[in-house]
């Protein structure tokens, strides 16, 4: 290995020093290389802020086609003079959910059979959009929720996730037996032209 560097500094032109201490032009003391050491970002104070008033609980890793669920209210996203006297009464509370949600569980939560659910329950002028992984739940406010309409949307997400997992499997079902009916249509005209000789 020395011979090696010997040869490639005199072919440069350099005088080749190869010292114990790690000290001259050449010496090969792996103890000379300085390693950085880089500090992790700073976080803004208004950052800390907004993870403090996150109230969503830490959840595990889920499968794409497990229950959709809500995890928590995102209390950094609510309007910032709430509690205030000129806070308003009615507001968008963002929930956050515990997957992201597919499309067939987007459309069943736009359409009309939940706006109609909702009035049913007292809750006519509640709206909810989904962006993201977010439910946006219009029209309404934090003591609303607590005393059950929080309730009353997970009982229609559960019931939204049931439905499309079961159009779903039902889909699936549909597809292999098509799968199958087309391996049988194949397998048959592979038979009849067996049958044909030319002899």
């Amino acid at each position: 290995m020395r011979a090696a560097v010997t040869g490639l500094l005199r072919r440069n032109g350099q005088q080749p020093t190869l010292s114990s201490s790690g000290s001259g032009p050449g010496s090969l003391n792996p103890k000379s290389r300085s390693l950085r050491v880089l500090a992790g970002p700073t976080v803004h104070p208004q950052e800390r802020w907004q993870n403090a008033m996150t109230t969503t609980q830490a959840l595990p890793s889920v499968r794409a086609d497990s229950a959709l669920m809500l995890s928590g209210v995102l209390a950094s996203a609510l309007p910032h003079d709430l509690g205030t006297a000129r806070g308003p009464s009615r507001y968008t509370v963002p929930a956050v959910f515990s997957r992201r949600p597919q499309p067939r569980e987007i459309d069943l939560l736009h359409g009309t059979g939940i706006s109609r659910r909702l009035a049913d329950a007292g809750y006519s002028d509640v709206e909810l959009r989904v962006s993201d992984r977010r439910l946006l739940i219009t029209n309404t406010n934090l003591t609303d929720l607590k005393e059950g309409l929080a309730h009353l949307l997970g009982m229609i997400l559960s019931e939204v996730s049931t439905q499309a997992a079961r159009e779903r499997s039902e889909r699936a079902e549909e597809l292999d037996a098509l799968g199958l009916i087309e391996e049988q249509r194949l397998e048959s005209i592979r038979q009849a032209a067996a049958e044909i000789h030319f002899d």
